[in-house]
């Protein structure tokens, strides 16, 4: 069956259809959305290739920094069907591991604890697996559209109770006001209607839940440097959100801000040289010793937010 190659177009998310925005504020050199899918399909994969991706507005009444038009479902569902691990091909297994483990000690400062737990984009489950070893989880949900990954990921939930599923917002099969941990670890970005997930989480949430979001942070020192070079500036990003319009999609939604900061992540040096050089907009082909087991700590362009649900 022949894929349906029109994209959508879409009004801010958060302010209900406004479309008062500041148009074109980041844009690619090759523009997405004068592309036909067919043309977008290698660009999908990977955040170092040549940079096109769908021109980002921001919303003059949040601040949401989106892409007007995008992908439609059925094309994202080809697209995100055979997608490698998160990060795997760029960052090692040790440096993911190091950064995961290090949103679980923020989260459970918060309220992260045993119960129910739902998890939207667990990838090979980094973040499940510290959760596992520290608390005492009883009904899993996990949403996992990728399943290359799952058997990577139920090797991990060998004994416990789960349920994996490949659709990414039918949640009917969780009792509502039941869950006591929702996590979304770089998944806000990619959902074409935020807004309706969050809402459906809510309401799964016990009301002395909390719901972990780890997300791009646009307004980052980081962004600002690398202009539209900036790694995240993608064809799998249909938005971008700082601190303000994070916080806005989630109390309009429901929800009470408990925390937000800066995430450390774990890089390799590598990796760090790689992104400075493609920034500078220089020969990332350039030999440059380094230290291949040497990973660097960074509060670079990421930010976590734990939230729980309104009284």
């Amino acid at each position: 069956m022949p894929v349906n190659t029109s994209y959508i177009n879409r009004h801010c998310p958060i302010c209900n259809g406004n479309d008062d925005l500041i148009p074109h504020s980041v844009v690619s050199k090759i523009k997405a959305e004068d592309l036909l899918f067919d043309e977008l399909v290698d660009n999908w994969i990977g955040i170092f290739g040549e940079k096109v991706f769908f021109s980002y507005s921001r919303c003059k009444k949040c601040s949401l920094l989106f892409s007007p038009t995008y992908f439609n479902k059925e094309q994202l569902k080809i697209l995100y069907s055979s997608m490698p691990q998160n990060m795997s091909t760029v960052v090692s297994n040790e440096c993911l591991n190091r950064t995961h483990r290090g949103y679980y000690a923020v989260s459970r400062q918060y309220g992260l604890r045993g119960g129910d737990y739902l998890e939207i984009g667990p990838d090979t489950g980094m973040f499940i697996n510290s959760c596992l070893k520290n608390g005492n989880l009883k009904k899993l949900y996990l949403y996992e559209p990728n399943k290359l990954v799952w058997k990577s990921l139920e090797d991990k939930l060998r004994g416990e109770d789960y349920q994996i599923s490949v659709e990414m917002s039918d949640f009917h099969n969780i009792p509502d006001n039941s869950v006591l941990s929702a996590v979304m670890i770089h998944v806000l970005d990619h959902l074409v209607d935020p807004v309706n997930t969050l809402e459906s989480i809510r309401d799964k949430l016990h009301e002395k839940g909390i719901i972990v979001i780890v997300a791009h942070d646009e307004s980052s020192l980081l962004a600002k440097l690398a202009s539209n070079r900036w790694p995240a500036y993608c064809l799998q990003h249909p938005q971008l959100f700082n601190r303000v319009s994070i916080k806005k999609i989630l109390m309009e939604n429901g929800y009470r801000i408990l925390h937000t900061r800066k995430t450390i992540n774990y890089f390799p040096t590598k990796f760090i040289i790689d992104n400075i050089l493609r920034i500078l907009n220089l020969d990332i082909n350039v030999k440059i010793p380094v230290f291949k087991a040497f990973n660097i700590p960074l509060k670079l362009g990421n930010i976590i937010t734990i939230a729980t649900p309104s009284k």
